[in-house]
């Protein structure tokens, strides 16, 4: 599904391909390590749609600065890549974006099966530990009726330590008795894709 965040009617020197790495400090930082200023006046939803590991194809001025963006689950067909962006426009990224981009950056993807019962209009994400298990870390994409799918970045041979949440604690997964889930780990290599299923949620007795 592809999310339009912003649009306006304007003369844009180049539109690009990219894969978002944060969005932090008013700028765009692209897993390329590069990164892009961003129109003040861009839909303040921004932030919360285009997120680590999520795909955008970015509307550019001739200065620079990034005016619109639209982002999706996959890569984009359309648009050059982010190499054909003229050197001089590109900014020095934040530098907790560049400490990640130092090391070679990989791309997770994670697929869960949720329980049926699961209500219909709820979210399903990704906490992680290294995010101090903030409950909605990661928003997934809804493939069918149980199938959820997220992507997150993370530097090759990086572990990862996850649960699933809709949301919040007292919706996060748990065992098929009902108590509580063993964290789950992998670590990250190119290409892994890792297949998962909740059993049951903590709200769901």
């Amino acid at each position: 599904m592809v999310a339009t965040l912003h649009h306006l009617a304007l003369a844009v020197a180049l539109r690009i391909h990219a894969q978002v790495l944060a969005l932090q400090d008013g700028l765009l930082v692209l897993t390329s390590g590069d990164a892009l200023r961003l129109d003040p006046a861009l839909d303040p939803n921004v932030e919360r749609q285009a997120r680590p590991g999520r795909y955008v194809l970015i509307a550019l001025d001739d200065q620079g600065v990034v005016r619109a963006l639209r982002v999706a689950d996959h890569p984009f067909s359309e648009g050059e890549a982010a190499s054909a962006v003229p050197a001089a426009l590109f900014v020095t990224p934040p530098h907790s974006a560049t400490e990640l981009t130092q090391a070679a950056n990989v791309t997770v993807a994670l697929t869960v099966q949720v329980p049926s019962s699961t209500p219909p209009g709820d979210s399903v994400y990704v906490a992680t530990a290294a995010s101090g298990w903030n409950a909605n870390q990661v928003r997934c994409t809804q493939l069918d009726g149980i199938t959820w799918r997220c992507a997150i970045p993370l530097p090759d041979g990086a572990a990862l330590t996850y649960r699933y949440t809709r949301g919040a604690w007292s919706s996060v997964e748990s065992d098929p008795a009902g108590g509580q889930a063993p964290a789950r780990t992998l670590r990250a290599r190119p290409g892994l894709s890792a297949s998962d299923t909740v059993a049951r949620w903590s709200d769901q007795r």
